[in-house]
């Protein structure tokens, strides 16, 4: 086993966690090649399918998520609906409204909640992925913990709260449209646009809430492993009807993260293309048993 001596312990290969004594290391470096890894770091298939599910974002955390997400677009929704039977109650009065009824003041309390809502859903998920993605890392030999990850955890609450605020927008946009156009249709054909239009908004909340948690559990993912050291990963597909064919391609790659494969024409990442469900499995150089018989004195 490539197991040698490093400041503070034992370590097998160059990646690896460092154990108190070679014995340990030993047993974690049985238990790598037993469980189903290559001779030159990279998993076999069936490994492979294994730690794409344990780093993929746990599926509780994700359908809460959308739930979540759907949840509070349906409120805005509601919002919105009960501006328009206010100010709206009938076509011959629309044009007389000389106030924007959904502007400044309804737009800052939209905000506000938004902000309130989808921070806190944001934060039960991300303390869910953050576990499961630490776990897998432990389980890899890897540490849970690296510079940046709080960083990485909050730009992505911030940019989920934007991503629902722009959504809402929209959405009041597509009302405002829907009321402007809608001189001579009955109440009961311009309550269907706006169900429409809701129907829109919801599906969008849901596909957010989908691509953000796999972005998350992916960027946490990649930060752990560049941290640990490890260059390569295997390019892993869910290897279903719905994988795309442009990562269908790259099933089984072994990928470079300093050199990106090119998806669609651009360096991408697991993850990093819309609603992409693929995971970045570590290549880990396990060093050979030439260099650990230096180490070990």
């Amino acid at each position: 086993m490539p197991v040698h001596a490093v400041p503070g312990g034992w370590r097998w290969g160059k990646s690896g966690k460092v154990f108190k004594t070679k014995a340990g290391a030993e047993r974690q470096a049985r238990a790598i090649y037993s469980s189903g890894w290559t001779e030159d770091g990279s998993p076999r298939p069936k490994k492979r399918a294994e730690l794409h599910r344990a780093l993929s974002p746990p599926r509780r955390a994700e359908g809460r998520y959308v739930r979540d997400l759907v949840s509070v677009m349906q409120r805005v929704h509601e919002g919105v609906f009960e501006v328009v039977r206010r100010e709206w109650p009938a076509p011959e009065s629309r044009r007389d409204k000389d106030e924007d009824a959904f502007g400044l003041p309804f737009r800052s309390r939209l905000f506000k909640y938004i902000d309130r809502e989808v921070g806190r859903a944001h934060d039960r998920m991300s303390d869910e992925v953050e576990a499961k993605g630490g776990a897998a890392a432990r389980a890899l030999g890897i540490s849970p913990q690296a510079a940046g990850l709080g960083g990485i955890v909050a730009g992505a609450r911030a940019a989920n709260v934007d991503l629902i605020q722009n959504a809402a927008v929209s959405f009041v946009d597509d009302v405002r449209k829907v009321l402007d156009e809608s001189d001579g249709l009955r109440h009961e054909a311009i309550a269907k646009l706006l169900e429409e239009r809701a129907g829109v908004s919801r599906r969008r909340a849901e596909l957010i809430a989908r691509d953000q948690t796999a972005k998350l559990a992916g960027s946490l993912n990649h930060a752990r492993q560049k941290a640990a050291g490890i260059t390569s990963f295997t390019w892993s597909t869910s290897n279903d009807e719905r994988v795309r064919e442009s990562h269908a391609e790259l099933e089984g790659e072994q990928c470079e993260y300093d050199d990106p494969p090119e998806v669609d024409g651009e360096p991408t990442l697991p993850t990093e293309s819309v609603n992409c469900r693929c995971v970045a499995i570590p290549v880990i150089d396990f060093g050979d048993d030439e260099e650990a018989d230096d180490d070990v004195t």
